[in-house]
């Protein structure tokens, strides 16, 4: 299913790119304003792609290192329930042990002596 999710939406971008750089093949200058300097000429497309993945790289990058605190807050959180439902657990067994005595102590019954060996 991903597979095919993943044909569906990469499939037209990468048409829609090809498109782009055919028609955007003519060559610019790119120049530093206050440095005088020049670049050799290159096409549209090349700089205008390039642009768009460093933009996306250091979104990336940037969306990393904020989610950082709250991946290690999530983890925290996750061992911590993780240690109550075992507690919950024991404890439950625990309740159904002093109702099991419970229920033998109201019906009459003796626990075995505690020296005694089973017959």
């Amino acid at each position: 299913m991903s597979r095919l999710l993943s044909w569906i939406i990469l499939a037209p971008l990468a048409l829609m790119v090809i498109s782009f750089s055919v028609s955007n093949r003519d060559a610019i200058v790119l120049s530093l304003w206050p440095l005088e300097t020049s670049s050799p000429p290159v096409p549209v497309f090349g700089v205008v792609l390039v642009s768009i993945f460093c933009g996306i790289l250091i979104g990336l990058i940037i969306l990393g290192v904020s989610s950082g605190g709250m991946r290690r807050r999530a983890n925290l959180l996750k061992l911590r329930s993780e240690k109550a439902e075992r507690e919950v657990e024991k404890l439950q067994e625990e309740i159904d042990d002093l109702h099991s005595a419970a229920k033998n102590e109201a019906q009459g019954a003796l626990p075995p002596p505690s020296g005694a060996k089973a017959a």
